[in-house]
């Protein structure tokens, strides 16, 4: 029986035990992931918890292992220029609260960086984070299986999506789990191969079956792309023998797969609509053989195969070096022809169903690659206007309605990358890619010197596939994800540290007592940092629980409560204390001005509204494109009955939201009305004006979704309505302005004839005699249905 306490210090076990819990279990918290969706919040902050317990932790741990910090290595320094990007960005954030917790989420990245990298460097290795990974995704792939053959446990973890039933995880984004299960598999298929243990082999054998066909079953289009072109790369990155090894097995892997798709699909699909007890047992049944048929097969003929090739290719190193590069080179081959052949209706339609519908829209023209592009057109314009530290984190959901081409919904830019330009402009991006090429460089350059390269191996295929894949997507934004990539990159930078090493650095010929103070000076200071970044940490996290917890509590109470008056006085009060909680929070202040306006109306005094101008003015200010803003704004005016200010509100608000219908068609007819107005006071109809430019805004805005190619999805629906189309002719009828009249109406309402609605055409007839252009035939076939109107048309004459 092995001894863990001689093995492992009691110390390591604890950090062990808190990252083993955090990937166990945040998965099924929809993978703790920045949504920015008040809801879920308290997923964050509960990971913010936990990585200042983890701080505390490490600190601890390292205080008894001086030998580690007292060598000179940059990494452990530099990793923390990814959280001081994000504080320089701060400077220009547009969404405050979400900059805080861009800034959280890239210290609890950088704490499971230096977990990986510390824990790494000491004589326990990599070796218990691979444990850790792979039991992860055990868990995560059989309960999502389980989920596909039938069980609820995660809630909407299959969801019906484009035609076909998808698995969307815990993560409920069926890309992201693409990503993770692309990762791995090849981590799985990896390990099967190059572990000389059988308990690891038969333990990652058993998982590639499920992680292959999981990501089959995503039906992701962009993950089985990054898929192929990662089996490629990787290949290139391994010695000839276990090319071979990886080759062999990956075939057999993806044949078993392939016999068990179709019977796993149909079961998974027709459990989806009514349980059925046996097709589950049966869906498991198969599943479980063609794993444990892989496990025997590996186990069998893998050491055995493996021994051959050593043998044949021992001493024959011309022919060891060019199979190496020969097998990658063969496979894009195979790869080009198997595209080539997919282009072939007779042989895809070969395949099942499902997987053949997805796979004949994999091309450049279809919607999510024309959206994608969009995205990142539009992710430009904002790294434009904020070139240098970027518009703080958050920034992409606060600004892409103001700047979208069409209008799209999405929280993300579909790439990590990408949103990092925009979140921390060209200097944040620029400190990612520095400290992506430190860890890469250093992970190669060691290949040959570091006695477990193996290992780190792993975590190399792992780190890469969720980063390649992020390329096109926002993996990254779930903090189960990224905390596994910088976890991968933190052991992939680490070296190993001996105890004599610090011993060695005293017999250098330089003062031995001022390297001493020196090192032990950094020392200190480090955990000293560590030390205060995990309260502060701690603090905000606990704060920003208790004022979610409150207010939650408080809004129970209110829609509960029997005594209206009492629940709403108490509900202010609490959220003025859950403000000077989270200062710079939108939700809590939009709900302090609805309480605000809530009791302005009961009691009509004027100091409420005074409060609730105060806390709209802070909104802005720290949140200027928040998305409940308009209608907390716009309400404000609304029941003081200042039309003017309401209107000028509209106007804001429109050029911040510029795909919002509703805001239009509440300001063209308010404008409308504010220019009668102008009229009668004899005054310039400045409002008028306002009014026909927001139309033809609307009309430049409806040519750009027209000029879309066919295969993109526009997104909302944009349209100008019936009310904003009358209203507009009636402004420029008053303005007499009948040649403008006369095209709104062709636009709109082609072919005019009788049969088109009254007053317009009313308009239409009235604007054609005063140009002496009238349709007689359609004049007086108007007339004749609509005798009245000969009056009407007159009067309107006469009127102008």
């Amino acid at each position: 029986m092995i001894n863990i306490k001689k093995k492992f210090d009691p110390r390591s076990l604890i950090i062990y035990a808190l990252l083993a819990s955090y990937f166990i279990l945040s998965p099924f918290y929809v993978g703790a992931a920045n949504t920015h969706e008040f809801i879920l919040e308290p997923n964050l902050h509960l990971s913010f918890l936990f990585a200042g317990i983890l701080f505390i932790s490490l600190a601890v741990w390292l205080f008894k292992r001086s030998y580690i910090l007292t060598r000179f290595d940059i990494m452990p320094f530099l990793i923390w220029l990814m959280p001081l990007c994000f504080i320089i960005s701060w400077i220009n954030a547009v969404a405050v609260q979400d900059a805080i917790h861009s800034i959280q989420i890239q210290i609890f990245n950088t704490v499971i960086f230096l977990v990986g990298y510390f824990l790494c460097s000491s004589k326990e290795g990599p070796k218990p984070f691979v444990f850790l990974i792979m039991l992860s995704g055990y868990i995560l792939i059989f309960i999502t299986m389980s989920d596909w053959l039938g069980t609820r446990i995660v809630t909407d973890s299959v969801v019906y999506s484009i035609g076909d039933y998808r698995i969307f995880s815990a993560l409920y984004y069926p890309n992201a789990y693409a990503a993770l299960m692309i990762a791995f598999f090849f981590v799985c298929c990896y390990l099967a191969v190059a572990s000389q243990r059988r308990f690891v082999m038969v333990f990652s054998a058993f998982l590639s079956i499920p992680a292959l066909l999981s990501l089959i079953l995503t039906y992701s289009r962009g993950g089985y792309v990054v898929f192929v072109l990662l089996y490629i790369l990787f290949l290139f990155m391994m010695p000839i023998v276990r090319q071979l090894l990886f080759l062999v097995f990956s075939i057999f892997c993806v044949a078993l797969t392939g016999f068990l798709y179709p019977f796993i699909s149909r079961i998974g699909i027709e459990q989806q609509s009514q349980f059925s007890l046996g097709s589950y047992t049966l869906g498991w049944l198969l599943l479980l053989a063609g794993s444990s048929l892989l496990a025997l097969l590996t186990v069998f003929v893998i050491p055995r195969l493996q021994t051959i090739l050593n043998k044949k290719l021992l001493q024959r190193s011309s022919i060891r070096l060019f199979l190496r590069y020969i097998i990658p080179v063969s496979c894009i081959i195979m790869i080009v022809l198997g595209i080539i052949a997919l282009n072939n209706d007779s042989i895809l339609k070969l395949l099942p169903e499902q997987l053949q519908t997805r796979l004949e829209n994999l091309n450049f023209r279809q919607h999510s690659v024309l959206e994608r592009i969009t995205f990142y057109k539009d992710a430009f314009k904002i790294i434009e206007d904020y070139p240098l530290i970027g518009a703080g984190g958050g920034a992409w959901n606060a600004l892409y309605m103001e700047y979208q081409n069409n209008p799209y919904v999405t929280k993300k830019p579909h790439s990590f990358f990408i949103g990092q330009a925009v979140e921390t402009g060209i200097l944040g991006l620029c400190i990612l890619l520095i400290i992506l090429f430190f860890v890469y460089y250093r992970f190669i350059r060691s290949q040959r010197s570091d006695k477990d390269h193996s290992l780190r191996f792993v975590f190399f295929m792992f780190a890469t596939s969720i980063l390649i894949h992020s390329l096109i997507d926002f993996d990254m934004e779930f903090m189960y994800i990224s905390g596994l990539v910088y976890l991968s990159m933190g052991i992939m930078a680490s070296q190993q540290a001996e105890e004599s090493s610090a011993k060695s650095t005293q017999t250098t010929k330089v003062n031995p007592k001022r390297i001493r103070h020196i090192s032990s000076l950094l020392r200190v200071s480090y955990l000293c940092t560590l030390g205060f970044v995990a309260i502060i940490l701690i603090i905000i996290s606990s704060r920003s629980l208790y004022a979610y917890r409150l207010y939650n509590e408080t809004m129970d109470q209110l829609n509960s409560g029997s005594k209206a008056e009492l629940t709403i006085s108490q509900a202010v009060q609490n959220l003025g204390n859950i403000i000077n909680m989270k200062p710079y929070h939108p939700y809590y202040m939009t709900e302090m001005v609805a309480f605000l306006h809530a009791l302005y109306q009961r009691d009509h005094d004027p100091e409420y509204l005074q409060y609730a101008r105060y806390y709209l003015d802070q909104l802005k200010k720290v949140s200027s494109n928040f998305l409940l803003a308009p209608d907390a704004e716009l309400e404000h005016y609304q029941i003081q009955n200042d039309l003017v200010h309401l209107a000028d509100t509209y106007l804001y608000w429109i050029d911040k939201f510029p795909w919002r219908v509703s805001l239009y068609e509440s300001a063209v007819p308010l404008l409308y009305d504010l220019g009668v107005r102008q009229q009668y006071t004899e005054e310039t109809s400045t409002r008028w004006n306002e009014a026909l430019i927001l139309y033809y805004r609307m009309r430049e805005l409806m040519d750009r979704i027209d000029s879309l190619p066919e295969e993109q999805l526009p997104g909302k629906d944009f349209y100008i309505s019936d009310n904003i189309v009358s209203t507009v002719i009636s402004i420029l009828f008053a303005q007499q302005n009948d040649d403008q009249v006369i095209s709104v109406i062709q636009h709109h309402y082609e072919p005019v004839n009788v049969n088109s609605p009254v007053h317009i055409l009313r308009l239409y007839l009235a604007s054609q005699m005063r140009l002496n252009i009238l349709d007689s035939s359609l004049y007086h076939e108007f007339i004749s249905r609509y005798p009245e109107e000969a009056d009407m048309i007159n009067s309107l004459l006469n009127s102008n």
